[in-house]
């Protein structure tokens, strides 16, 4: 476990020397007011608002990105590498490449372009509940397998669609960003 800890602070390390995180933008972030994050969570259509991913090997780079958080402490509230929620994990694994989501499970709800359970596709949200209010979201990683802060088992972890337990849950899938150039990927 610890060298998973360290593993991580090194990743972090990394991430930050490269610039991904700009503190001034975090300290902004932070400081956000409820009616700026409700205006942000009112506005989904059908198109993501976002840019589209580079090429299929930036989107892998993605899931890598969220595979590396894998076993990292659930914190309610959270969006660091010392523990991060669901819907804290989402943020933050997009943050890390330049796209500014809202911060609840509700609000990522609302963006991005819905999708079918048999059109999701790698980076695309899932989410859960038993009825049409989401109240929990994971990153689809593909082969049926989303990552996700379980707070159940205190922890990012990766479980499949298909369980009963999931698949009596799935509300729906949001594609955040597309993947466009050339037509369409190859797999």
């Amino acid at each position: 476990m610890k060298a998973l800890r360290i593993g991580i602070l090194i990743f972090w390390l990394i991430v930050v020397a490269y610039g991904a995180f700009d503190s001034k933008e975090n300290k902004q972030e932070e400081n956000s007011t409820v009616a700026a994050r409700e205006e942000m969570e009112d506005t989904k259509g059908a198109a993501t608002g976002y840019e589209d991913w580079v090429d299929r090997e930036e989107r892998i780079r993605f899931i890598k990105v969220c595979l590396a958080f894998q076993g990292t402490p659930y914190v309610f509230g959270g969006n660091t590498a010392g523990g991060m929620d669901c819907s804290g994990f989402v943020y933050r694994m997009y943050r890390t490449f330049d796209v500014t989501l809202p911060r609840s499970t509700k609000g990522l709800f609302k963006v991005g372009r819905p999708v079918e359970r048999n059109e999701l596709q790698e980076a695309d949200l899932v989410f859960f509940n038993g009825s049409a209010k989401p109240l929990h979201v994971g990153i689809y990683l593909g082969d049926g397998k989303f990552i996700h802060a379980a707070s159940a088992e205190k922890k990012i972890r990766i479980d499949f669609l298909d369980t009963p337990y999931q698949f009596r849950h799935f509300i729906g899938g949001v594609r955040i960003r597309e993947l466009r150039h050339g037509g369409r990927e190859s797999r």
